[in-house]
């Protein structure tokens, strides 16, 4: 190949969990309508992340509409000069009755749904909350969107903000080397990141945070 031509690189989509909010901090179920923004310690990793990215010829990003990724994707907005695009589709997904309440009120349920869903219960659900096939339902097709867009463009690279409870849910849906239960033995901190490639017409994941995945 003439070393002025540059190799073209696989699509990328980055899946982010938002920077720390002060329902992380405070333990609260947030997952509906504006509340609960980054704390101090939020803003600062936003940053951090932003600046990362920002050598990453980043084409599009895509974030929940809940507070703390808005402002999460608004600093790689900043940082890059790509506008920021809301997606439903991306948001935590929601726990019904337990909406705005602590943690430990919640806790048995919720690992016990969590627990039936890796198990292949894909229709429980806490009351009043969404189970995991609906959850698939939204993200899958936006995701199958994305890529027909952008496949087609020269090494594009997306960054997709949301959060730590959906992307291990539905991750598995849309790798397709990941396994429910190889998400659900890893974690999401603040502003870690998953990352896949395009191979094939299939999305495989090739880092889960700091760990290389193939």
């Amino acid at each position: 190949m003439p070393s002025n031509v540059a190799t073209l690189q696989p699509m990328r989509i980055l899946f982010a969990r938002h920077a720390e909010s002060e329902a992380n901090v405070n333990r609260i179920y947030s997952n509906r309508g504006w509340k609960h923004p980054l704390t101090n310690v939020g803003l600062q990793q936003a940053a951090a992340l932003a600046k990362a990215l920002s050598t990453q010829n980043i084409t599009a990003i895509y974030t929940s509409p809940i507070q703390r990724a808005v402002q999460t994707a608004q600093a790689i907005s900043d940082a890059t000069g790509i506008p920021r695009k809301i997606e439903p589709a991306s948001r935590e997904y929601d726990v019904g009755i337990y909406e705005d309440r602590d943690h430990a009120s919640g806790a048995h349920d919720y690992d016990t749904i969590a627990n039936r869903w890796i198990a292949g219960d894909l229709d429980c659900r806490i009351q009043g909350g969404e189970s995991c096939r609906e959850i698939r339902a939204r993200f899958v097709p936006f995701i199958q969107r994305l890529v027909q867009t952008f496949s087609t463009q020269p090494s594009p690279t997306l960054i997709l903000v949301s959060h730590g409870g959906t992307l291990r849910h539905a991750l598995p849906a849309v790798l397709s080397n990941l396994t429910d239960a190889q998400a659900a033995s890893r974690t999401l901190k603040n502003t870690d990141y998953v990352e896949a490639h395009l191979r094939d017409q299939e999305l495989v994941c090739v880092r889960w945070a700091e760990e290389s995945f193939i």
